[in-house]
């Protein structure tokens, strides 16, 4: 009998480890494909991009040297940590980055790392990577401009992530949070089915929950979601690693807990015409999870167009005046 016992055990593991195996090496994601809709605000961004400023670097914790661009204001402005969203880099901010500078931030616009100019795309070395960038950045921040009021905003995924770290350790290093047209969660009542702009693959993910539980990481590097970008795309990234996809937004098992969790000052700025969320759901979303953060719908906004389009951008470089000229809670050194 125990015999028996024993070759059904092993052969159970034998069985779960093979289709484990199966989902992480064949369960991978596939690209979606390119999506034009999507990509619509792309010649105006590019033709905006004969300003843009010099990169300049920081050096992050593990050595790295991650870049950004840094955009001047005036004395008393406040200063902006700009985090761009999925796949892309600071190229994508700059119309909202000059809008800031002009008046009178100095806006800080990143390439967060696995992007951009911040080392190699796709990937982060370890979970919560991302966050440790980001208190990086700040220290440099409070050598360089130690008594400018600070904000963090961040577009679609990387609204999701900047409104990760108002919930997180980090939180005391910025006096506020905007994030524009953020990424949620995959569960998010908000999400519209047809949105076509990434991929995920689903089995690898499963896969990878799994043998995360046992303490396996070493697969964590492996692409989990692709994105709908040209196969010959500049300065793009085309894919997320397990890690990195984990690690730039909010979290994806507990996202309302953070979100009830955001103390600091935030607010949400999103267009009607999102293509990738409802946003009129946004308000009574917020609302139910979050009612201190305040939600303003822009009409006639597409999903870019928050960041690109004149009138939207107005709308944001307002309410980070209001932000920047409010008086918060004070203000931590990392």
């Amino acid at each position: 009998m125990l015999r028996r016992l024993i070759i059904a055990l092993a052969t159970t593991v034998a069985v779960s480890s093979l289709i484990l195996a199966g989902l992480i090496t064949f369960g991978g994601p596939s690209a979606p494909p390119y999506n034009a809709k999507l990509a619509s605000h792309d010649p105006a961004i590019l033709a905006s991009l004969g300003d843009q400023p010099a990169p300049e670097t920081f050096r992050a914790r593990d050595g790295a040297s991650l870049s950004f661009r840094r955009y001047p204001g005036a004395a008393d402005g406040g200063a902006i940590v700009l985090v761009h969203g999925s796949s892309g880099s600071n190229r994508g901010s700059h119309r909202l980055a000059t809008a800031l500078s002009r008046a009178d931030a100095t806006v800080f616009a990143v390439d967060i790392r696995g992007h951009g100019a911040s080392g190699p795309h796709g990937d982060i070395s370890y979970a919560g990577q991302l966050d440790d960038d980001i208190a990086d950045l700040a220290r440099v921040l409070d050598k360089a401009l130690p008594n400018e009021k600070r904000l963090l905003i961040g577009h679609s995924s990387g609204g999701g992530f900047i409104l990760h770290v108002a919930a997180g350790k980090y939180a005391c290093a910025f006096d506020g949070f905007l994030a524009t047209s953020p990424y949620l969660n995959h569960r998010s009542p908000a999400n519209r089915p047809d949105g076509g702009w990434a991929n995920a693959g689903i089995p690898r993910i499963v896969g990878l929950i799994v043998v995360n539980r046992f303490g396996v990481t070493a697969l964590d590097s492996l692409p989990a979601v692709r994105f709908a970008i040209p196969q010959d795309a500049v300065n793009r990234t085309p894919f997320y690693s397990w890690r990195l996809m984990h690690n730039f937004g909010l979290d994806m098992d507990d996202w309302e807990w953070e979100l009830e969790s955001i103390r600091r000052p935030t607010r949400v700025i999103i267009g009607a015409d999102d293509e990738l969320f409802f946003g009129d759901r946004y308000p009574a979303l917020f609302a139910k999870i979050q009612p201190r953060i305040d939600v303003q719908v822009v009409p006639g906004a597409d999903h870019m167009g928050v960041i690109v389009e004149a009138r939207p951008i107005a709308e944001i470089a307002r309410a980070a005046r209001a932000m920047l000229g409010a008086v918060g809670p004070q203000r931590c050194a990392l």
